[in-house]
């Protein structure tokens, strides 16, 4: 068996035999050629020769000893799997896995390795500025039990001078005098006390471990949370430099009350819990009770917290180091010691992690101008973000339904739209999570300008689309929305006519050509609407012959017209 053009014999390489869509025969080597014609009928295709399929017939008589999948290597142009992400091989082809060019899998693989090595970058550098931290408050930690000694020993000197002139009934007038600054600093020595001891009140734990590249993202965040918490803990480090905390590192023997003006300070300065400081301008902002709070100036309210530094096992380390600051119920007053650390049978449950509520917004959208349930609709997205936004109506206020999708896209997973524009398509475009879109065109907006959709740098996460609507999508701007989701999308379902003599998308003589174009190599499912779909032309032999040029394309997709094969639109 040879090729009818360049007569010589059919392999597993360069001549392996592809079918055309007339039905002949050719091998790929001719196929290749520049304008080329079949030569048998004389058509021309647009079709990329690698994506043609094989003549398997052909094939199989090649080696019939042998069966399809082990007589036919891997060719040269497919080096790469998408399922399995590595080398295309023998198990790849028995379990159709998606074949791929060794250039589309680098490409691929560079953009994972791009993704993963800025997460570790951002967790580098918190890493980093904890370590820095840290190193700061061991500092101010050791300086501060220093002072603490040299405090208690003056204390107890103070004492045992006080309690031996009262034995000796001589000089006791004296001794008091000497303690009466002492006994004047029962209270702040007390809530110094209450402060730093060890409580549920500020726990730090730090942890050994190693982030892998999974959770590198996630180790990133809460190192950069670590790191503030530890900002709010030199803090309080350097508050206790205060005199009526920490007296100088040689200090004076104390002195009546009256007769300085730093015990005079010491009693007229508020508690250390009312105490400010000004911060650094590179000074992260504290995060209190999980939420970083935004200062209008670059002072903070110093809260009393209780430093309990503890070793974990390793057995339960987490895979990062990961400095936690739990906060306890009233961060504005010093717990008393005798409630250090609830018990287990008092420990509340911990709370459910909240999900973002899904919204209609149909009769929001509907309204011109500002009005009560739009600000409703947009200040509910911003407070508890959404997970499935419908009714979206954009052409009555485009402004105010641009500002709604730029709020959702943090949270958005599922999205049904009409009347959108190309400023509308680009935020939808690179919405983070979005796997889910139903885009109902029914202005002629689209088709006047023919956006094309800006490239995102993150990998494409929508899996399910229905574009419809009675004018559709502009070719250039489908096809540009299509690439951008060509590794993600499986299931899609598109209105779109039959071939004619009328413009895009009434009438479509090349679809096989657009979809072969966008190398939607993840889709499984294409359905394409034509049920009420006047003035869509669609007319049977027409629809089965397109349907069938289609799958030619895409052999692993199932084809179906909702007309013809009697397969229902999925409802959004």
């Amino acid at each position: 068996m040879f090729c009818t053009e360049c007569l010589k014999p059919f392999d597993h390489d360069q001549h392996r035999p592809k079918v055309l869509p007339c039905g002949h025969s050719l091998c790929l080597q001719c196929l290749q050629k520049p304008l080329f014609r079949c030569p048998s009928d004389k058509k021309t295709f647009g079709y990329q020769p690698l994506k043609l399929p094989d003549n398997y017939s052909v094939l199989y008589f090649l080696e019939p000893a042998k069966s399809l999948s082990a007589a036919a290597p891997p060719p040269p142009y497919l080096l790469g799997c998408l399922t399995c992400r590595g080398p295309l091989t023998e198990e790849c082809a028995s379990r159709r896995h998606t074949p791929c060019t060794a250039k589309e899998l680098r490409q691929l693989h560079a953009e994972e390795v791009a993704l993963v090595d800025q997460r570790l970058e951002r967790g580098a550098v918190a890493l980093e500025q904890t370590v820095q931290l840290l190193e700061l408050v061991v500092q101010q930690v050791q300086l501060w039990a220093r002072q603490q000694c040299d405090k208690l020993q003056q204390l107890e000197e103070t004492r045992h001078q006080l309690l031996e002139a009262a034995q000796q009934d001589h000089g006791v007038e004296v001794a008091l005098q000497a303690a009466a600054p002492w006994a004047a600093l029962k209270e702040e020595l007390e809530d110094d006390s209450r402060v730093w001891a060890a409580t549920a009140r500020c726990e730090v734990r730090v942890v050994d471990g190693a982030a892998a590249s999974a959770g590198a993202e996630q180790a990133g965040s809460e190192v950069q949370r670590a790191a503030d918490d530890l900002c709010v803990l030199l803090q309080h480090l350097r508050a206790a430099d205060s005199p009526a905390l920490l007296p100088n590192a040689n200090p004076e023997p104390p002195s009546p009350l009256p007769a300085t003006e730093a015990t005079q300070e010491a009693v007229d300065d508020p508690p250390v819990a009312d105490a400010k400081l000004t911060l650094p301008e590179s000074t992260p902002s504290p995060i209190i009770n999980g939420e970083s709070e935004e200062c209008d100036s670059a002072e903070i309210c110093l809260v009393p917290v209780n430093l309990d530094l503890q070793e974990q096992p390793a057995a339960h380390s987490p895979p990062i180091a990961e400095p936690a600051l739990e906060w306890g119920d009233n961060a504005d007053e010093p717990r008393d010691p005798q409630e250090a650390r609830p018990t287990a049978a008092d420990e509340s449950p911990s709370p459910q992690v909240q999900i973002a509520p899904d919204i209609h917004v149909l009769s929001a959208s509907l309204q011109r101008g500002p009005h009560p349930e739009k600000e409703q609709a947009l200040q509910l997205v911003l407070e508890h973000g959404v997970r499935r936004l419908t009714g979206l109506y954009c052409d009555t206020d485009r402004e105010w339904s641009l500002i709604l999708l730029q709020s959702a896209s943090p949270s958005l997973e599922e999205l049904s739209i009409s009347g959108v524009s190309g400023d509308h398509l680009d935020e939808v475009h690179s919405m983070p999570r979005l796997t889910r879109l139903h885009v109902c065109q029914d202005e002629g907006t689209l088709l006047a300008t023919a956006p094309q959709m800006s490239p995102v740098e993150r990998p494409s996460t929508l899996q399910h689309l229905t574009v419809c609507g009675w004018d559709g999508f502009p070719r250039r701007t489908l096809v540009s929305l299509l690439r951008g989701c060509r590794l993600s999308l499986t299931e899609l379902q598109l209105r779109v006519g039959t071939s004619g003599n009328k413009p895009w998308p009434v009438c479509c003589n090349d679809l096989a050509v657009v979809v072969g174009d966008c190398d939607l190599v993840a889709l499984r499912s294409l359905v394409l609407l034509r049920k009420g779909s006047w003035p869509y032309v669609h007319t049977a032999e027409s629809c089965s012959q397109q349907t069938e040029e289609v799958r030619r394309v895409l052999p692993d997709c199932v084809v179906k017209c909702d007309d013809c094969d009697d397969h229902p639109m999925e409802v959004f």
